[in-house]
């Protein structure tokens, strides 16, 4: 199974990466702006694994990812949008170019890695996508207004294409 993840340079992604990394039957494809940390990783987990520095922040970042990704281990079978950032703050006067950047990698980041790799798990009839949220998108913290606007943005989105795709043999997990 070839499994792409993204921000799998450290916490929750580095830690998907090693419990699917433990098989060897596995391909990963790991994404995140720290190649030296993802080499490393790729390095020690049994699974054949590459590390592909991406600023996901960027909108094309997600099509050359996953066009790489195919070009060394075959379709993606499972991507796991884990990349996000938060930033804490006073709701009231932060900065909405700095929320704008929340949303372009905790919501349009994943929309454009679905979409990409959306077509040929379409022409296979089967797949997954798991989106990585939070417990925010139902219980804002104050000082995180944002950052839980955008996993709540992430996880509708998620309940809209898990119903969507599911007659079509992809599955969608928030």
């Amino acid at each position: 199974m070839h499994i792409l993840i993204t921000g799998a340079s450290s916490g929750i992604g580095e830690a998907i990466a090693r419990h699917f990394g433990s098989d060897s039957a596995n391909k990963l494809t790991l994404v995140a702006r720290r190649l030296e940390k993802m080499q490393r990783l790729a390095d020690e987990v049994a699974a054949p694994a590459q590390a592909l520095k991406a600023d996901l922040l960027e909108p094309e970042a997600a099509d050359l990812a996953v066009k790489q990704a195919v070009e060394s281990f075959g379709p993606i079978d499972l991507l796991i949008n884990n990349a996000g950032a938060n930033d804490l703050g006073e709701p009231a006067g932060f900065e909405v170019a700095r929320a704008e950047q929340l949303f372009a990698l905790n919501v349009f980041s994943p929309m454009r890695l679905v979409e990409a790799v959306l077509p040929a798990m379409r022409a296979r009839g089967h797949g997954a996508v798991v989106n990585v949220a939070s417990i925010a998108a139902a219980n804002a913290p104050g000082m995180m207004t944002h950052y839980a606007a955008t996993k709540a943005a992430l996880a509708r989105y998620s309940e809209g294409l898990a119903t969507q795709l599911e007659p079509e043999g992809i599955q969608v997990l928030t």
